[in-house]
């Protein structure tokens, strides 16, 4: 059965996205082979933290919703309120 307003699957592309700008920015990176480093490279890295971040969060609530509504179709969404919701990390 498919649950409506669940969002394992919009995480999952935010994920996605973050991590493909993760990887062109660390070829921008590559390519700043600059000494000292100069302003471009310094908002490369910034970049590059960020999208290292929302991949990361992106992908654990991607994990945390698609688990929830895997654990709601299958014991029922009153369990998994009960019990599950209430479960630490």
């Amino acid at each position: 059965m498919m649950r409506s307003r669940t969002f394992g699957h919009l995480y999952f592309k935010y994920a996605e996205r973050s991590y493909v700008s993760l990887i062109n920015v660390e070829g921008e990176i590559s390519k700043q082979c600059v000494d000292p480093p100069n302003d471009l490279y310094f908002e490369l890295i910034e970049r590059e933290d960020e999208s290292l971040v929302s991949t990361i969060v992106f992908a654990a609530m991607c994990i945390e919703a698609t688990g929830y509504d895997f654990a709601a179709s299958h014991l029922g969404d009153r369990y998994v309120l009960d019990h599950l919701d209430k479960v630490d990390p």
